[in-house]
């Protein structure tokens, strides 16, 4: 699980399940859940004020994607053959 927040946005939650869903929720402990992934090795989340939330995700296939900005935005494939995922707003 990865945890952050901002005076703008607000709370951002994400974690990874047992059958490897990434999943994230935004702006109030109580929203729904929003599934990134089906399938993920791991996943990390942060924000800021300017660029609202930022989504790092190591694929099933050992790939590092991220977005920014929007949950419902398509991923960035940045690099194959890594082991591990992290992001700092």
């Amino acid at each position: 699980m990865s945890l952050a927040t901002d005076p703008t946005n607000g709370p951002l939650v994400g974690l990874r399940t047992t059958t490897g869903k990434s999943l994230v929720k935004k702006n109030s402990l109580s929203a729904g859940w929003v599934e990134e992934s089906a399938s993920s090795n791991a996943f990390s989340v942060a924000t800021s004020a300017l660029s609202g939330p930022f989504l790092g995700l190591l694929s099933s296939e050992n790939h590092a994607l991220v977005k920014r900005g929007t949950l419902y935005g398509e991923w960035t494939d940045l690099f194959g053959g890594i082991s591990s995922v992290s992001i700092a707003g």
